[in-house]
């Protein structure tokens, strides 16, 4: 998850962790600790969740750059924008970028939150 809000990143994990699912559930607060996290690592996410308004570079921002870096090497990927936003501009703006699946708008369900960890090896 990537978010620059502490509040909601902490709701998020709490729920997460009380679902079972908090081994398969990584939080970040901004966009570079992300790319310089995925730069690192081998174990590349299967789904993302990206909010759209951060201080630093936008959730459209890091979409565009996660693609142009990720794209060829981890094409599997999935990236699920979540936003405050109910416009409809920021809906269609955010599925037009090749690797967002979905929009969702905050706050995310019990449920669809579970959908995203369905697939893992989970307990």
């Amino acid at each position: 998850m990537l978010d620059d809000d502490r509040d909601t990143v902490l709701l998020y994990k709490i729920l997460v962790r009380k679902m079972g699912y908090d081994d398969f559930f990584t939080c970040f607060y901004g966009p570079n600790e992300v790319l310089e996290h995925l730069d690192k690592t081998r174990d590349f996410p299967t789904v993302m969740l990206v909010d759209i308004n951060m201080d630093i570079m936008s959730g459209f921002e890091f979409v565009q750059e996660f693609e142009s870096k990720y794209k060829d090497s981890h094409p599997d990927t999935r990236i699920v924008i979540l936003s405050s936003s109910v416009r409809e501009s920021d809906k269609m703006k955010a599925l037009s970028y090749r690797r967002v699946d979905e929009f969702i708008s905050k706050p995310i369900s019990k449920m669809k939150l579970r959908k995203f960890f369905i697939g893992e090896s989970h307990p």
